[in-house]
């Protein structure tokens, strides 16, 4: 995927597995959820395959 995206032009330039802490070292208290936790909450399949990277749904407020 992040191939795909930088032959694009759309290059990924940041990331975290962390986004919890990057968030509160900023002054912000966030909710984090991994996007296949959201979708299987909701009965659907999960995003990405067992053991696959996954994504964060985050809400965040100051």
């Amino acid at each position: 995927m992040l191939e795909r995206f930088a032959r694009l032009g759309m290059p990924w330039v940041f990331g975290t597995d962390a986004p919890a802490a990057l968030l509160a070292a900023r002054g912000w208290s966030s909710d984090v959820h991994t996007v296949t936790a959201v979708s299987t909450a909701f009965g659907r399949a999960p995003a990405t395959p067992e053991g696959g990277p996954d994504g964060y749904l985050v809400h965040a407020t100051r």
